[in-house]
């Protein structure tokens, strides 16, 4: 039977709803409701492309199911009646895990739910599933693997950008890695700041990208640089990269990516009066991978 593996290292692309200062949500939740965004979110992470197997290029149907891998946090933080994530292969990183600590979180292999220590376990756990871009006449006894997002939290964001990324210019023993992160999918929220959130996502632009989100809204107030530069993991100050690691890819790209279901190009305005956002979807590869 064919695995993963044999289409080579796994690829993870990363989806998360950013504020204008990388804000990822606070206390423990989001800081937006968004009913457009969610969405956007069970799309994009629930289609399956087209493959040489059968059984894939069909949402969610037939044996062919995109993977989510999210920390406990973020699982507790999905309703009970969504969870698990209908129609993907749900992965939980927890500290704790046990036949015990399953039940208690509600995780079973019967519903496609899985748990495990670490990023690392959970890429292995993917890594033994067929993939679902592999040529096999084997009838697979698990889905077939066709895409894994991280969803979140922050923790496995910033574990993933740091230890995850890499660029063609990294020797060939390096290349060999069994996982490379190499899309990311931002809803960039430009209106209102939220600067209410207390944790954020890692700078992953250099000035210039981050000038020139800030000016996809030119009417809105845009965070300081003192802002910028203290967001990421535990508040410790962070600054735009020196040279340019991600690509942010055009709206076209964007779209052949996601499938056939339009996706709004440009500013997306949700809601009305002070309950007003705007935001844009963006797709960022990064360079030299796509």
């Amino acid at each position: 039977m064919s695995s993963t593996s044999s289409a080579g290292p796994l690829r993870l692309t990363l989806i998360a709803a950013l504020s204008p200062s990388n804000g990822l949500g606070v206390s423990g939740g989001l800081a937006w409701s968004l009913k457009g965004e969610m969405a956007y979110f069970r799309k994009a992470t629930s289609f399956v492309p087209p493959s040489s197997h059968p059984a894939a290029g069909v949402e969610t149907k037939g044996k062919a199911k995109n993977a989510v891998i999210m920390g406990r946090n973020t699982w507790e933080s999905i309703p009970p009646k969504f969870r698990p994530l209908k129609g993907r292969i749900n992965v939980v990183v927890s500290r704790t895990t046990g036949e015990e600590r399953e039940k208690e979180l509600g995780i079973s292999a019967s519903q496609d739910a899985y748990l495990v220590s670490s990023l690392p376990s959970a890429i292995s756990l993917l890594q033994s599933f067929p993939s679902a871009f592999a040529d096999t006449s084997d009838e697979p006894s698990k889905p077939l693997l066709a895409r894994t997002f991280l969803i979140g939290g922050a923790q496995l964001y910033a574990q993933a950008l740091q230890s995850l990324t890499r660029s063609q210019e990294l020797d060939q023993a390096k290349n060999k890695e069994d996982a490379v992160l190499d899309r990311m999918l931002i809803t960039r929220l430009l209106a209102p700041e939220h600067n209410e959130c207390d944790v954020f996502l890692p700078e992953y632009r250099t000035a210039s990208q981050i000038q020139e989100d800030a000016t996809l809204l030119p009417s809105a107030s845009q965070p300081s640089e003192a802002d910028r530069n203290s967001n990421g993991a535990g508040g410790q100050e962070q600054e735009p990269l020196a040279e340019a690691q991600w690509h942010k890819e055009s709206h076209e790209i964007l779209q052949r990516f996601l499938g056939p279901e339009k996706v709004q190009a440009g500013i997306v305005t949700e809601g009305e009066g002070q309950k007003e956002t705007k935001y844009e979807f963006q797709l960022w590869s990064l360079k030299g991978q796509l």
